[in-house]
């Protein structure tokens, strides 16, 4: 029965976003954001048999894991990089015509770019 309605859930959102992205592109994109919405526990540990939940405990743990894997290097002894193949960006020059002209062109429809400030706001 269960697997019945997980296949059948899979249909409608492969059939439903079939569409979805023909029709209506930015609701499509809407819909797969929401779906990737990501849990940001930390899952709970078993050690030596016994489950751990509390958050500080949690913490020390991945801090001891991580100690342990890790090493601490020598900071003084790192060499130097050298001359860097890449040329250098000289100086930039901020406008206010320059800044209006940019957000003026912005096309309110358009994703939020990696500031999560959608486009209709600085619009």
């Amino acid at each position: 029965m269960l697997e019945n309605a997980k296949s059948a859930r899979e249909k409608f959102v492969s059939d439903y976003l079939g569409d979805l992205i023909k029709d209506n592109p930015k609701r499509f994109w809407s819909f797969i954001k929401h779906l990737k919405k990501d849990d940001p526990c930390v899952a709970d540990f078993k050690v030596d048999g016994q489950i751990i939940s509390d958050s500080g405990t949690k913490s020390d743990l991945v801090k001891k894991q991580f100690s342990n894997v890790y090493t601490r290097e020598d900071l003084a002894s790192i060499p130097a990089v050298g001359h860097s193949p890449k040329p250098t960006i000289g100086s930039l020059i901020v406008t206010l015509p320059g800044v209006i002209e940019q957000l003026t062109s912005l096309k309110p429809n358009k994703a939020s770019g990696p500031h999560q400030i959608p486009p209709w706001f600085l619009k």
